[in-house]
């Protein structure tokens, strides 16, 4: 069976780093009276990876796996996992959700389809399908608990929502996950123990 670009790739290993970062993309002029800084782009995710000790085999199977991306040529859907699900899920149905409501300042995010009394939480992220098409990452920075109808009130977010995100977008917040890139040269495989090895590598978002 011919492999599919992107693909999800991590979810189904266990990690011991899955750290993922908002990287701003800023120049900084310094005067001795005030600092100014001015954006150069919008911020980008960047995630560092490491699993967990393995099995040789097993390292083995997971740096194949990563190989197959041609080092920074083809692009995979990387999922947090160390904050793969909302800080109070307990496993209850989140397969409807959308994009409600974008206040006018792109600040801050509504979402339906949620279940009654579900509360989000400051660090929950949530993966946006966009018609891009496209993934886009949020992490929620003020959260909320939903209504009886499963609306969330105004959820503040880290950084600014990008245009492409729309009102009635899909929002997936089990496994949330975002297009990335290989960082080159960043994929290793160092020896963990006599019978274990880690794989590691670093990889940015892309933004279609």
């Amino acid at each position: 069976m011919a492999l599919a670009f992107p693909r999800e790739m991590v979810s189904a290993w266990c990690w011991t780093n899955a750290e993922f970062k908002l990287v701003h993309r800023q120049e900084v002029s310094r005067t001795a009276a005030d600092t100014q800084v001015r954006d150069l782009g919008p911020a980008l995710w960047h995630a560092s990876f490491e699993s967990d000790p393995l099995p040789k085999t097993k390292a083995d199977e997971l740096e194949a796996d990563f190989e197959t991306l041609g080092g920074a040529l083809r692009t995979f859907f990387a999922v947090p996992m160390l904050r793969k699900d909302p800080a109070r899920w307990t496993g209850e149905g989140m397969a409807g959700c959308s994009v409600n409501a974008i206040r006018s300042d792109r600040r801050a995010i509504r979402i339906a389809g949620l279940p009654a009394g579900f509360e989000l939480s400051a660090g929950d992220f949530v993966s946006i399908l966009t018609s891009v098409p496209g993934r886009e990452l949020l992490k929620i920075a003020v959260g909320g608990t939903a209504s009886s109808t499963g609306l969330s009130p105004w959820l503040e977010v880290t950084d600014a929502i990008r245009v492409s995100v729309k009102v009635e977008d899909f929002a997936k917040l089990h496994l949330p996950f975002v297009e990335m890139r290989l960082v080159p040269g960043s994929l290793e495989k160092p020896r963990d123990s006599v019978v274990r090895w880690r794989v590691k590598f670093d990889a940015t978002q892309v933004v279609r």
